[in-house]
């Protein structure tokens, strides 16, 4: 997240980090500033995940991260992007392949962008341009030039050339980041020492957040893959994750919009990603102004993880008081759903 002019603003490059100093090993997890996940500080409301930052700054961010990915986020670093050219003319510009003419202006955020397709040096202008174009492919095509990016700007920080400039990289950037990490933890982590003996390129794995666009409501988000992102957190993180297995939760899934067919696609998307599928059938009518999802369990986590799978628009609650419901969740899909002629 950054901060211009006294207010906060949202975040515009999210990553969460696990560093094991044993290993000397770095993973990256780039979580798509659109997802749409669980705002923690705003009554629970689902919204852009890069919002939090918006709304109550780092601590929102940081518990809106902990709750959607079940890693606990033990420290923070927050990187102000006007001191990030300083960095990268330290170490004399970074050289990669600008894969396209990129041109954007934004006067009333002060971004302007205009770079030429090729190999070249990046300076820190450019390169701070290099990372915030967003092309037609959105934010996922930004998540790639920002790890491109990277594992450049590591390759010129391990050349042994470079190895006298790392400690005035690093005064700089201590000078450009708001962090939760101590003199001491930065120590721990070898960033003090040089790059080079902290970790190795072998070392370094970077991930981009599974999932995939949707539009609701009008608006552009990315509808993370929960199951993809429990088996990332176990494999990568080491952590046992908070989420609810999807394995565990019963389904129905009910047409209210009329559209031939959508309420079987959405049951076999839901089956891709682990619930469980019992009913694919007509809702009582086909006038639904939006997608609605039911939870009928006393566990509110159980509602939260089907409508972030489905793109709902409103959660309920109904919780037999007699008998034990036939399922967990009941899915009835309205016509805030994009429907055939939005998907050719």
């Amino acid at each position: 997240g950054i901060e211009y002019q006294g207010k906060r603003r949202r975040s515009d490059i999210l990553i969460l980090a696990s560093y094991d100093p044993k290993q000397r090993s770095l993973v990256l997890l780039s979580i798509p500033r659109d997802s749409r996940v669980e705002i923690t500080c705003r009554k629970n409301a689902l919204d852009k995940i890069n919002a939090a930052h918006a709304y109550d700054g780092l601590t929102c961010a940081k518990d809106t991260v902990e709750r959607f990915t079940g890693v606990p986020v033990h420290h923070y670093i927050q990187v102000q992007l006007d001191g990030f050219k300083d960095l990268v003319d330290l170490v004399g510009g970074v050289e990669l392949e600008v894969e396209q003419d990129m041109k954007y202006t934004d006067r009333a955020g002060g971004l302007f962008i205009n770079l030429r397709k090729g190999y070249q040096l990046l300076d820190g202008d450019k390169a701070r341009q290099f990372v915030r174009y967003r092309s037609a492919e959105g934010d996922i095509g930004r998540i790639g030039r920002t790890q491109k990016f990277l594992n450049a700007l590591i390759t010129k920080l391990l050349q042994p050339g470079n190895w006298p400039k790392i400690p005035k990289v690093l005064d700089r950037a201590v000078e450009m980041v708001r962090t939760s990490l101590k003199s001491s933890d930065l120590a721990a982590l070898g960033l003090i020492q040089t790059v080079q003996a902290a970790f190795s390129l072998d070392k370094l794995e970077m991930i981009t957040l599974p999932g995939e666009p949707k539009r609701i409501g009008g608006i552009d988000y990315w509808i993370p893959d929960q199951a993809e992102l429990l088996k990332i957190v176990g494999e990568k993180f080491k952590e046992e994750a908070v989420l609810v297995i999807n394995q565990e939760i019963k389904v129905e899934i009910l047409n209210g919009n009329g559209n031939a067919g959508e309420a079987a696609t959405m049951a076999n998307s839901l089956r891709e990603r682990g619930f469980e599928v019992t009913r694919v059938a007509n809702a009582d009518r086909f006038d639904y102004p939006v997608t609605r999802v039911i939870n009928h369990t006393s566990d509110r986590e159980v509602g939260r993880l089907v409508l972030l799978a489905v793109g709902g628009t409103e959660l309920l609650t109904e919780i037999p008081q007699e008998q034990e419901a036939a399922v967990d969740v009941t899915v009835i899909l309205g016509k805030d759903r994009p429907g055939p002629a939005a998907t050719r």
